[in-house]
């Protein structure tokens, strides 16, 4: 698929042409991790190292992340770049101008498990505010977009046709908390996740398994889900600038602890605190089940 067809057909703001760029990028990216899940046999790139985070890494994010990285460099000079797997030492705040953020696969654990559950995630900050993002699930072909302002788009079959289908997406708009489908990673789910479940009268049969964070977070943009608590601290800002416009756009929300929207600032990229992704309406009712449960409020 040519990106440039679609559009061409429809503006996207001031940021299309970054747009455009992230699209190409995400499926020539995504193209070039599938070759390693096709043959899992023989292939040396899924040998596993451990980062000093303690999170995997594959010569795949490698190769994929230098890939994205040097083809955005090139090609938007006046923006700053920075993708997990070839992060430096930042000294300027990151807050200032326009930051691309590129995880190359978001969701290591669940690549090497081979089980389709992780993606491509490409955003732009600017002046601390997610603008747009692209978000690439590749064993589906459904690729998420937004830029502000502009909705959010899933491109379903991208691979495959000269012209696909580019549909909105929007969550859901139920208050109602038992009604609340609930992600979680297997790995993640724990006792504060059932309590979070119970507060919220949420029953067992709405917990949904699903890896990927960025995933997770289209699950909500797009309705399918209603809610994901990442409460281990250990997300950084190329898990979150992608997702955050596509789902606010979309009518959800990604937000911190204490209330506020994610931002994106300072010389460093972790987000150490709490953060929640749910759908508008049920915000008001999350935070508080969520304090409650991880900080006794």
């Amino acid at each position: 698929m040519d990106p440039e067809m679609f559009v061409n057909t429809r503006e996207y703001g001031a940021y299309t042409e970054e747009l455009v760029a992230a699209i190409n990028l995400s499926y020539e990216a995504g193209e070039v991790a599938m070759t390693f899940c096709r043959d899992r046999i023989n292939n040396a790139g899924l040998e596993v190292e451990i980062k000093k985070d303690l999170t995997p890494v594959t010569i795949v994010d490698k190769n994929v992340n230098d890939l994205v990285v040097a083809k955005l460099a090139q090609k938007f000079p006046k923006h700053r770049v920075v993708g997990e797997e070839s992060i430096i030492n930042i000294e300027e705040d990151l807050g200032k101008g326009g930051v691309f953020f590129v995880d190359p696969i978001d969701g290591t654990k669940d690549f090497v498990a081979n089980n389709g559950q992780w993606c491509v995630m490409i955003g732009l900050s600017v002046e601390s505010i997610s603008v747009m993002g692209v978000v690439y699930i590749p064993h589906i072909d459904e690729l998420y977009f937004a830029v502000r302002g502009q909705g959010a788009f899933v491109i379903k079959n991208g691979r495959n046709k000269s012209q696909p289908d580019i549909l909105p997406v929007r969550a859901n708009e139920n208050p109602d908390t038992s009604k609340i489908k609930y992600l979680a990673s297997v790995s993640n789910f724990d006792q504060k996740c059932r309590d979070t479940m119970r507060i919220l009268e949420i029953p067992d049969e709405n917990l949904i398994n699903v890896g990927s964070m960025g995933i997770k977070c289209c699950y909500i943009a797009s309705g399918k889900a209603d809610l994901y608590v990442n409460a281990k601290g250990l997300s950084s800002y190329w898990d979150a600038v992608a997702p955050q416009v596509i789902m606010d756009e979309a009518g959800a929300v990604l937000f911190e602890a204490d209330k506020k929207e994610v931002r994106y600032t300072g010389t460093d990229t972790r987000i150490s605190q709490l953060i929640v992704a749910t759908t508008r309406p049920l915000m008001d009712q999350v935070h508080k089940a969520v304090a409650k449960v991880y900080f006794d409020q």
